[in-house]
């Protein structure tokens, strides 16, 4: 089981975020969370949070500009914005 899935869904190419743990992190989903949101919000402040986010995660944490989801509305949110190719 994941602790944390994160979907974007959006008209732009799609990007890395593995550059947010270039510095490692010890194995704890808060701070993994923390250090992915860091890198989040510095592409966001750069490039535009043009993208709509889902997040799930075990632990209680935000994301930036991301909706928090169970797994199972994850996964129909992420199948409706592929079959109807919207992303709102």
């Amino acid at each position: 089981y994941a602790d944390l899935l994160l979907v974007e869904a959006g008209e732009r190419q799609p990007r890395s975020l593995a550059n947010a743990f270039r510095q490692a992190v010890k194995p704890h989903t808060g701070r993994a969370v923390e250090a992915l949101s860091a890198y989040l919000d510095k592409l966001d402040g750069c490039y535009g949070a043009n993208e709509t986010r889902r997040v799930m995660s075990l632990e209680d944490c935000a994301v930036p500009h991301a909706d928090r989801l169970s797994l199972n509305a994850l996964a129909r949110w992420a199948a409706d914005a592929v079959r109807q190719g919207e992303v709102a």
